[in-house]
């Protein structure tokens, strides 16, 4: 991948395309962001247990089978499922190219049990979180969109669980240690 050659782009070393496992990168920017009404910063989940509060997923992917794709960025509210519910989902794991080692432990999967709620194609690396206190814009972030069967199926959505890599995360953060 072209992106590996950029030292400005961060991905995990043990991820590779062909697999939803350490799906995970960061994107260091050329200057500060500024902060405003709708732009500011998220905190990273630390906990390692599933969540059982609902979450949001946002992008702008698919929105339509016909493979439109959403002009603004979308929000959708996901019930998270317990990992060993997840796994339930995916009896024939060895046959799905991107989990074939089954549903990990890095892993958090959310589902709207209706089918009609989901993240979708073009929503990939987009972010999972939690509403902490929406009039102090307080949320964290859980997961990253990696993997799924198909958009609205009946199967979980598939994310990368953030707390599983907070020391990948850390050492290019702050490479020289938090003082």
């Amino acid at each position: 991948m072209v992106f590996h050659e950029c030292p400005d782009i961060h991905i995990h070393p043990d991820y590779t395309h062909a697999r939803s496992y350490n799906d995970i990168g960061i994107l260091e920017l050329e200057q500060p962001v500024t902060y405003s009404e709708n732009i500011y910063p998220i905190c990273l989940n630390t906990k390692i247990e599933d969540p059982t509060d609902v979450a949001y997923v946002t992008g702008w992917g698919l929105t339509r089978t016909d493979g439109t794709a959403s002009p603004w960025l979308i929000k959708v509210e996901l019930p998270i499922v317990p990992l060993e519910q997840c796994r339930q989902f995916f009896p024939d794991y060895e046959k799905i190219r991107l989990i074939r080692e089954g549903i990990q432990d890095t892993q958090i999967c959310a589902y709207d049990r209706k089918q009609k709620k989901d993240s979708c194609k073009g929503d990939s690396g987009g972010p999972l979180i939690l509403a902490l206190d929406l009039t102090k814009k307080y949320f964290s972030l859980i997961g990253i969109v990696a993997a799924g069967d198909s958009c609205g199926s009946n199967s979980p959505g598939i994310y990368t669980r953030v707390a599983s890599f907070l020391n990948f995360i850390e050492r290019i953060v702050w490479p020289r240690g938090v003082n």
